[in-house]
């Protein structure tokens, strides 16, 4: 200011003091939720996320309700759809008619929002009745609380007592779209165009966040947990619900200026991590950069905006959940292949044992994984199950270091996922058994693994161990990524709950 000036302030949404470049910022928004005078019981219209809901599910949430959120997040495709009628725009018209119409409502205040899942690890999903022995000795109530949080007890650990109730708490906010490069949010996984191309077809009919992304920070302090406390001890929430696996959703509204400016500030310093939502997260950055450049060649403004000059589509939805105090659970996504042209157990196993010790297990599903580091289950055909721990001798070091290249001494070559991939199927399965072009497919749950081999629909599953949290963080610190479905974070947050208009 020059002398005898007032002193002025730069305007940033709900702040009251400069961001950086380099800082996380989040502000409150207008949230748009169903309406419960009209529609009271809100586990008949939520969903999971889109990318874990199966055809069968699908055609369940469609029949639940008529306004489940399952036509917003993953329409159906009709016979003769095309440009002008798909499943996209019909998304987009339900989405603004169900607003028009009272079915969904917006807060009249921009506001913040916590959102508490409870759950039991007894209520994971299995596949199918038989198989729950199966599934349980793999991820089940028995877990320790280090497994539980995806680190897992060695093979001497004692176990403790579980937890009868497991909570995730976070705050869902608007927050500013960064490039990785800033290093601001980061991502843990690699992503794929498909479900790019989709999500955004699907952002420009509705124009809004139909879902939050999934971020996580560390503070071993809990530095917002107190203010989260407060609110929840001293207000009832403003949704609350069960869902179908038993999991107990709550959600609390807060506007107050104060306790909102001061959760502002408290994560300036941090940084994200994207715990699920990598396709959304980029998706909203393609769609920013569409809006900018059409605001640009019809109003003039700026491509290099300043501050004080934010639209709603440079910020995304995303519940923030920190990692270091709260309940969270990683399982492994396990690996099924198909499409062998001479699926041969003898060579698979014998160019195996150059890398690992192995262990015929027989025909049942053992009671757990082996249990130590870089070791796997593997399911072959109907020959059964072998043990696969890596030795761990100068000999089979260089091997692998050799196969893993430049990755060998990085956090992403130390991971279970990456060794699985490179080393046994890449090498072993792909260059030395000549099998080029084995189909490949995923799932949470080991029984449905196990029941796809036994039943022939696949000739091989490979089961892994969790990853652990210090791994994750270790690979995205180093500026990598895992691959792709290298985690399931449990329970993911529901879709229908709060969605955000990008309306401008």
């Amino acid at each position: 200011t020059t002398k005898g000036e007032k002193p002025r302030q730069i305007y940033i949404p709900s702040c009251t003091f400069p961001c950086g470049d380099n800082m996380a910022e989040i502000i409150p928004f207008e949230g748009i939720h169903y309406n419960q005078e009209r529609i009271a019981d809100l586990s008949k219209v939520i969903a999971p996320p889109y990318d874990v809901i199966s055809p069968e599910m699908q055609n369940i949430l469609y029949e639940r309700h008529p306004q489940n959120v399952i036509r917003l997040i993953l329409g159906k495709d009709r016979p003769g759809d095309g440009a002008h009628e798909n499943k996209y725009i019909r998304a987009g018209k339900a989405f603004r008619r169900w607003l028009t119409e009272g079915i969904l409502v917006a807060d009249s205040e921009p506001s913040l929002y916590i959102y508490e899942e409870e759950y039991s690890l007894k209520a994971f999903p299995t596949y199918g009745k038989k198989q729950t022995s199966g599934r349980a000795q793999f991820s089940d109530s028995s877990a320790s609380d280090d497994e539980h949080s995806g680190r897992r007890s060695g093979p001497s650990s004692v176990k403790s007592a579980p937890k009868s109730s497991l909570i995730q708490r976070g705050i869902i906010a608007a927050v500013k779209i960064e490039e990785y490069e800033k290093g601001i949010i980061l991502p843990h996984e690699d992503t794929m165009p498909g479900p790019k191309q989709d999500r955004l077809a699907l952002m420009r009919s509705c124009k809004a966040n139909l879902s939050p992304i999934f971020g996580m920070y560390t503070d071993p302090s809990g530095g917002a947990d107190s203010i989260v406390s407060e609110i929840i001890s001293s207000n009832r929430p403003a949704m609350e619900l069960t869902d179908d696996n038993g999991i107990s959703h709550r959600v609390w509204s807060f506007c107050d200026k104060d306790l909102v400016r001061s959760l502002e500030r408290y994560f300036l310093d941090k940084q994200i991590y994207i715990a699920d939502g990598h396709h959304r997260y980029e998706t909203a950055m393609v769609y920013r950069d569409e809006i900018r450049s059409a605001k640009v060649a019809s109003e003039g403004m700026a491509p290099n905006y300043v501050t004080g000059n934010n639209i709603p589509a440079d910020y995304v939805m995303m519940w923030l959940v920190n990692m270091d105090t709260q309940d969270l659970t990683v399982f492994p996504t396990h690996r099924m292949l198909e499409n062998f042209k001479a699926l041969d157990k003898s060579r698979f196993l014998q160019a195996a044992e150059r890398f690992f010790t192995i262990e015929e297990m027989g025909d049942l599903m053992p009671e757990s994984l082996p249990g130590e580091e870089h070791s796997f289950l593997v399911l072959i055909d109907k020959a059964g199950y072998f043990s696969l721990i890596m030795k761990d001798d100068p000999a089979t070091r260089t091997q692998v270091e050799k196969l893993l290249g430049k990755e060998a001494s990085s956090p992403r070559g130390n991971l279970d996922v990456t060794l699985l991939h490179e080393i046994l199927i890449n090498h072993i399965m792909m260059r030395e058994l000549g099998e080029t072009d084995l189909n490949l497919s995923y799932t949470r749950d080991p029984g449905e693994a196990q029941a796809r081999v036994m039943n022939g629909r696949c000739q091989m599953a490979f089961f892994l161990s969790p990853t652990r949290l210090d791994d994750i963080r270790s690979v995205v610190k180093a500026g990598q990524r895992m691959p792709q479905k290298s985690t399931y974070f449990y329970p993911k947050p529901l879709s229908g709950l709060i969605f955000r208009d990008l309306s401008l």
